[in-house]
């Protein structure tokens, strides 16, 4: 299998079921996405390995940094999907009347910069919604500084810059 059909594979029967299931990802801990995302992980690299043999694939019990094939695929992991699937979401309704209630403005909001309200509850079951989530990721992305785009840009310029914020933002990616 060349690496053009692992991409397309990758898309159609693995990336597709999540994106598709993205929204209840959203409200899942971190943890638990990090047991799927390994699974991911693992078959990127038995892919890559076995080009090389046997030897290799018994090294199981090292920590191995799996970033490079993430690069090499052009791929997003799962938690970098959540937050873009959650900024989207933000970028989109952000001005829709439905979603009035959500999205209010902080006294320190500007229009290059608008800042929204965060959602103050004790509850953890709270802290697991797509509101709080969504208004959190975008907060964040927009009080880093080393993000520096306008927020009325097209949707895809919009959508293509964050990937590759996201991308940029991205820390080394393990497997046990």
């Amino acid at each position: 299998m060349t690496s053009k059909v692992l991409k397309i594979f990758l898309s159609a029967f693995v990336l597709s079921i999540i994106d598709n299931g993205m929204i209840i990802w959203c409200v899942q801990s971190n943890r638990e996405i990090e047991r799927l995302q390994n699974k991911i992980s693992r078959f990127l690299i038995y892919f890559d390995v076995s080009k090389f043999g046997k030897k290799e694939r018994r090294n199981r019990g090292n920590r191995r940094i799996v970033t490079p094939y993430y690069r090499k695929y052009d791929l997003l992991t799962i938690l970098e999907r959540k937050r873009l699937l959650l900024l989207k979401f933000v970028y989109k309704f952000r001005n829709n009347e439905i979603f009035n209630s959500w999205f209010i403005r902080s006294a320190s909001a500007t229009d290059e910069r608008p800042i929204f309200k965060p959602c103050l509850h004790k509850k953890m079951l709270y802290q697991q919604s797509v509101k709080w989530n969504a208004i959190k990721e975008w907060n964040l992305l927009l009080k880093n500084r080393s993000f520096n785009i306008k927020v009325d840009l097209k949707r895809a310029n919009y959508v293509d810059k964050i990937k590759e914020f996201l991308i940029k933002d991205r820390k080394e990616i393990y497997i046990v």
